[in-house]
């Protein structure tokens, strides 16, 4: 059984003054498994981003159904963390108090001592020890994200949920922080879903690729698996023959009139009325 799953799921807003509704995800159907790296790529302003809200609980469909464990999940909770675009810091916080936000929300009951060491834990993993009582302002771009993710990843979730996280960054950085993010995610395997726009991003680090058409009422496309063995070096699989044909697939398709001519249904009214005169 999947661990996480939408069925059916419609999203989108209805406008104040018209009334009238605009789809922005329609009919989304998917199913994630537990200890995957799924990875959901598509254009800018495609729906992505209310996918991961889905996701997470942050937003609930407007039609359809998200389910956690086979049970309808309607809230969030910390069994879903996410990482966000943008650093979500509190800039008069130094590193270390950062990613304690998330320790002592959830835990409480700890001690002083245990809250520290398991924030120092963390720090250490994104290689930040060095940089624990600097604020955010005193921090690079990159070194800013991977306190967002150290702080999402204390929490210990279930499922590590990314709306891309790297896609501010300096390439250089970014590709740094993808290695981090890769290698961590082996250590215990939880469930990992990363939005992206960039195609090698997704294939040097998911099983699995999925892409997002584009919107209005955008839909899911056709799942691409990855086999390419682990772990994956940056430099050996651009050369290798089967990184370049799974990217110029799925390039092709989302290039392809299937992916790029997804219209809501009043689009498509008024061309046939259009058309009709």
């Amino acid at each position: 059984m999947a661990i996480l799953e939408l069925k059916h799921v419609e999203k989108g807003f209805r406008h104040r003054k018209r009334g009238d509704y605009t789809s922005i995800l329609s009919d989304i159907n998917l199913q994630i498994e537990e200890g995957e790296f799924l990875a959901v790529i598509g254009y800018s302003g495609s729906g992505k981003s209310t996918l991961i809200s889905l996701l997470s609980g942050l937003t609930t469909p407007d039609a359809g159904v998200v389910l956690l464990d086979g049970r309808e999940a309607l809230q969030p909770g910390p069994d879903r963390g996410v990482v966000f675009q943008n650093y979500g810091l509190l800039p008069w916080l130094c590193v270390r108090r950062n990613i304690r936000l998330a320790v002592d929300s959830l835990h409480s009951e700890w001690t002083e001592t245990e809250r520290n060491e398991h924030a120092e834990k963390y720090m250490a993993m994104v290689n930040l020890t060095e940089a624990a009582d600097k604020r955010p302002g005193q921090l690079s771009g990159g070194m800013r994200q991977r306190v967002a993710l150290a702080r999402t990843l204390a929490m210990e979730p279930r499922i590590l949920l990314m709306d891309e996280p790297l896609s501010a960054l300096d390439a250089l950085t970014r590709a740094t922080l993808q290695e981090e993010i890769v290698r961590i995610w082996e250590r215990d395997r939880r469930t990992a879903v990363l939005i992206t726009n960039d195609i090698d991003e997704a294939i040097l680090m998911a099983d699995r690729i999925i892409p997002l058409t584009a919107g209005p009422a955008a839909s899911l496309g056709p799942e691409f698996r990855i086999d390419l063995p682990r772990p994956r070096d940056r430099k050996s699989i651009s050369g290798d023959p089967a990184f370049r044909r799974l990217k110029m697939k799925i390039t092709q398709y989302l290039l392809s009139p299937e992916c790029r001519r997804m219209e809501s249904a009043a689009a498509i009214a008024a061309d046939k009325k259009r058309t009709a005169a």
